[in-house]
């Protein structure tokens, strides 16, 4: 039997009700680089009313060339969480346009703008894709400056950490256009990383298939401290805090969790 829009609005507004209170539910997540006009969708956007309504957060997995398209979804709906994804360079968008002409400064400019809204926040990835002219001089690509460039838009309070992991093991140096050394491009003048094994690791040649989730959060450390981030209670709210408050997510401490009865 049909049902009209409005039934159908009201059903998925009951589904998701019936999931917030049957199982843990925390976001929804659709990958997006290829539908641009979803964006300007009225049934989709009455989608995006719905999940605003019930409070959950929205992933965003987009390329670069929706980011000023997605301006118009935080915009429509302020209350709406939204997470972009590895800064909006997922390697499933830029991996497969290595051709291409990625200018760094559009996409550095577009994420200011989005940035604007404070609604939206930015999960920082070691999985994040390859932009032409890396540096403000044109120097070879370095993952950390695609990184302290989002830390520096959205700040400490509406940046979350992501290990990308395992995608960072399963998409090649060539195709991300990060080095054979990995971590190599966190090197400061003198040679120096944070942490011994970061430093460990950048000193040595370490392909990027052995990358792991610890220097993933090594090389978004490094990247937090060039934006100028680098107190503790900055990492407490990247690496911890700001997860548990928009995915409204319960950690027990170390230990407390209940033994099962063998």
């Amino acid at each position: 039997m049909a049902c009209s829009y409005a039934e159908f609005l009201l059903l998925l507004l009951l589904l998701l009700w019936l999931l917030l209170i049957s199982q843990p539910l925390k976001l929804f997540r659709f990958h997006w680089v290829s539908h641009i006009v979803l964006f300007f969708s009225e049934q989709i956007d009455s989608n995006f009313a719905a999940i605003e309504h019930v409070g959950l957060p929205f992933d965003l997995v987009i390329g670069p060339h929706q980011l000023r398209h997605a301006c118009h979804l935080a915009y429509r709906h302020p209350r709406l969480k939204l997470v972009l994804n590895h800064c909006g360079l997922p390697l499933e968008y830029t991996a497969s346009r290595t051709g291409e002409n990625l200018v760094l400064s559009n996409w550095r400019a577009d994420l200011e703008f989005i940035s604007r809204y404070p609604n939206v926040f930015c999960k920082v990835t070691g999985a994040t894709g390859r932009v032409s002219d890396s540096t403000p001089a044109g120097g070879p690509w370095a993952p950390a400056s695609v990184l302290t460039h989002a830390v520096s838009c959205f700040g400490p309070d509406r940046c979350l950490f992501g290990s990308g992991w395992p995608v960072c093991r399963l998409v090649g140096p060539q195709q991300t256009g990060w080095p054979e050394q990995g971590t190599l491009a966190m090197t400061r003048e003198k040679g120096e990383v944070p942490g011994e094994v970061a430093a460990k690791r950048a000193r040595g040649s370490v392909p990027l298939s052995v990358l792991n989730v610890w220097e993933a959060a090594r090389l978004v450390e490094y990247a937090m401290g060039e934006a100028g981030y680098g107190a503790i209670e900055d990492k407490n709210k990247v690496f911890s805090t700001n997860a548990q408050s928009i995915y409204s997510l319960t950690i027990r401490p170390y230990g407390s969790c209940p033994r099962q009865a063998r």
